[in-house]
């Protein structure tokens, strides 16, 4: 069997960028209350259960 290969690192371990400039940081959580506001409750639960919906969730439990 052969090894499969890994695309190369974009940055070199240990020297990643921080955290502050993550996704998560970029995503604001009154974003989310302003969603809610705006998208009927189907369209919100179709939002959350998309793969951005991890953020909804992260909201949800209290994640900051």
């Amino acid at each position: 069997m052969e090894m499969p290969e890994f695309p190369c690192r974009i940055y070199t371990l240990g020297e990643e960028p921080s955290a502050v400039h993550s996704i998560s940081y970029h995503t604001c959580w009154t974003l989310h209350a302003a969603l809610k506001k705006v998208l009927h409750d189907d369209e919100y639960e179709e939002l959350k259960e998309s793969k951005l919906g991890v953020f909804i969730k992260f909201q949800e439990l209290g994640f900051d």
